[in-house]
């Protein structure tokens, strides 16, 4: 850890959201869908930066960390 930053850190965030997901209507479900995506954004930078496709990038983080 340096400086605050926690890499990875996001990922059980992430996951929380997405399980949460399908229980909610309305308000709450957008809600859930603008933190999933602001989540998400720096990973999706960072692939994109790298010349990677962020969402398959994400799909990979998600299979390894549930592993």
């Amino acid at each position: 850890m340096a400086e605050g930053i926690v890499p990875g850190s996001g990922l059980p965030a992430i996951d929380a959201v997405a399980k949460e997901e399908p229980n909610c209507s309305g308000d709450e479900r957008t809600g859930l869908l603008i933190l999933k995506r602001a989540l998400e954004a720096p990973t999706r930078q960072i692939a994109q930066n790298s010349a990677v496709d962020g969402g398959h990038h994400r799909s990979n983080q998600s299979g390894a960390h549930n592993a």
